[in-house]
């Protein structure tokens, strides 16, 4: 589920990451996927969080445990000259649920739980070219209840003719929390 561009993922030649790293702002190194992601608590806010990534560390992952019906947006701020993606992945760390990755010196994603998607989730950025220091900012916020519509059905005549008048029927829910009009 990685970018699909035709160019090849390289980082810088330098490795401009220190040793001994202090990713989100506490001592260590983010790790390397879900399973070793490091926690940046739960429906955390954070403020100008340090992070690095090089040719010898490409990967940052943090965990996230958001409450139900929050609104989570993540910000990554990236060094000038390198190329950033940022993902947002579901609980399973598998499945990517927003995603930023232009080449841009500001990168986003946002998500909305519903009432039954509290839980952990994931914020994976990697470096796609260049490398260096990154800042990260992120906001959690009481989500207010908003309508998900879908069409459940539509039906119409199983065929016409250019210029026919046809009667189409449809049924659209809400699926949301949120009233509609």
């Amino acid at each position: 589920w990685l970018r699909d561009d035709p160019r090849t993922m390289e980082t810088g030649g330098r490795a401009p990451c220190p040793s001994v790293q202090t990713d989100g702002g506490s001592p260590g190194d983010a790790g390397d996927n879900s399973t070793t992601a490091k926690a940046l608590g739960s429906d955390p806010s954070i403020s100008n969080q340090n992070g690095c990534v090089d040719s010898t560390d490409s990967d940052d992952w943090y965990s996230v445990t958001l409450s139900a019906s929050k609104d989570f947006v993540f910000e990554l701020t990236v060094p000038a000259g390198a190329d950033f993606d940022l993902y947002f992945v579901d609980q399973t760390g598998t499945q990517p649920l927003d995603y930023s990755f232009y080449s841009d010196p500001l990168e986003r994603v946002e998500y909305t739980t519903n009432s039954s998607g509290a839980g952990t989730y994931f914020v994976y950025i990697t470096a796609y070219s260049g490398d260096g220091n990154y800042i990260m900012n992120s906001w959690t916020n009481n989500s207010v209840p908003k309508p998900d519509l879908s069409v459940n059905s539509v039906s119409g005549p199983t065929s016409a003719t250019a210029g026919d008048t046809v009667n189409i029927t449809y049924t659209v829910e809400n699926f949301g929390p949120g009233d509609t009009n």
